[in-house]
């Protein structure tokens, strides 16, 4: 029996690892410890920060592990790498997967490469940051150089707020370095890409918008196929083909993120990860729009094992996920989950995890968001299914200023 180590067991791994012990593998994750649903799936489970390389190459050559892998997360990804560079397994280069989990390098290597590239500086210090601001102008945007989750991101407008947000998302770097760049005002968009051999193939592109928040990026939905017209697709995809090539990426799926400028109409890479992308985009959407199915793959890559996809469009589906979030306070009121479990048109959801008296705390990053996947023969009928989930879904939440309910926008 093969042998697979898988970093992370949360609710976005789950998938990965159920298709590894379908396939008959022998599971061993790697996780921090805490209440995260893979480690009741897995046959083996050590509890260490998926950062931690040096911990888990160790694990890796006590257990003969025959190849290493994960989904669905940012932070896994150098680990992943490391330890098959170390011990000679399929993977795709500690180097390159630099390129895609370290923000600042990651902007290096397009602006090397000649692919335009938003204005941006590498700081340690908020006087650092100010003097880049004094030359880009506000507003600007604030990033840990190697985190994930929206996790110290922050939207600045002004030295106030520089002042107040640079310490937290100065924290959430490992090496305690902040990107910061200009914000640029248009549509966004993400592209999933699968490439073997070198050898690019897009696999789904999407329509992305955000919360209305004033400082933070947090998605609050994502759907597929894009209805943008031939030709804006053509633009991103051409820009998603010259990056991963840029990036000597041979083997593996993609997740990228761009946006184009409304002024300008020029696209602009925002961030690309060497992974699939999360919120189930990876394990559920892509198969059902294409003949992929992305854990297969990511198992059979893991382990070096000879694959050949042709990528189809198998449905005219629609499909995409939406999301909402709970305002800080009690759960007073819950109502309309079980109608959303007998939709046909939901494909999973995790809003059983809301209880009545639940204390929710502010929200401070994506991965507090209540999340719905859907699908319909269409972006029209999408659109129409998102307007009655926020009808069927009724919570209510008694907050310190009196009663509010989910937020959808």
């Amino acid at each position: 029996m093969k042998r697979i180590l898988i970093l992370g067991a949360g609710e976005y791994q789950v998938p990965l690892i159920e298709s590894a012990k379908k396939m008959g593998l022998f599971t061993i994750v790697v996780s921090p410890t805490g209440g995260y649903p893979g480690l009741n799936i897995t046959d083996k489970a050590y509890f260490f920060d998926v950062r931690d390389k040096n911990k888990i190459l160790e694990i890796a050559k006590k257990e003969v592990i025959d190849g290493v892998t994960t989904d669905q997360t940012d932070i896994a990804v150098s680990t992943v790498a490391y330890i098959a560079e170390k011990l000679n397994l399929a993977g795709i280069g500690f180097q390159v997967s630099k390129l895609f989990t370290d923000k600042y390098l990651m902007r290096e290597k397009c602006k090397s490469a000649g692919i335009p590239t938003l204005k941006y500086t590498l700081v340690d210090t908020v006087r650092e940051a100010e003097n880049f601001c004094s030359v880009a102008g506000y507003p600007v945007v604030l990033k840990p150089v190697d985190n994930q989750g929206s996790r110290g991101v922050y939207k600045i407008h002004d030295n106030n707020e520089l002042e107040k947000y640079f310490d937290d998302s100065r924290h959430f770097s490992s090496n305690k370095k902040v990107l910061i760049e200009e914000f640029i005002d248009g549509l966004e968009y993400v592209a999933n890409s699968l490439t073997i051999d070198f050898k690019y193939q897009n696999l789904i592109i999407g329509d992305s918008s955000n919360f209305s928040f004033k400082n933070n990026f947090v998605p609050r939905q994502r759907l597929f196929p894009t209805i943008q017209p031939i030709e804006t697709r053509n633009k991103i995809l051409e820009l998603d083909k010259k990056v991963i090539k840029v990036f000597n990426l041979k083997n593996g799926i993609t997740h990228a993120e761009y946006i184009i400028d409304k002024k300008t109409k020029q696209v602009y890479l925002l961030e690309i990860a060497a992974r699939g992308g999360g919120v189930y985009i990876s394990s559920d959407l892509i198969p059902l729009l294409t003949n992929l199915n992305s854990n297969t793959f990511l198992l059979k890559n893991a382990l070096g094992e000879e694959f050949q996809y042709s990528i189809q469009n198998v449905s005219n589906i629609a499909v995409g996920y939406i999301a909402f979030y709970l305002p800080a306070g009690e759960v007073m009121s819950l109502s309309g989950i079980e109608e959303v479990d007998k939709l046909k048109e939901v494909i999973k959801h995790n809003l059983h995890s809301i209880k009545l008296n639940q204390q929710i705390e502010s929200l401070k990053n994506k991965t507090a968001r209540k999340i719905i996947l859907i699908k319909s023969s269409n972006r029209t009928e999408l659109d129409s299914i998102i307007e009655r989930l926020k009808i069927i879904i009724k919570i209510t939440v008694k907050t310190k200023d009196g009663m509010s309910g989910a937020i959808w926008d």
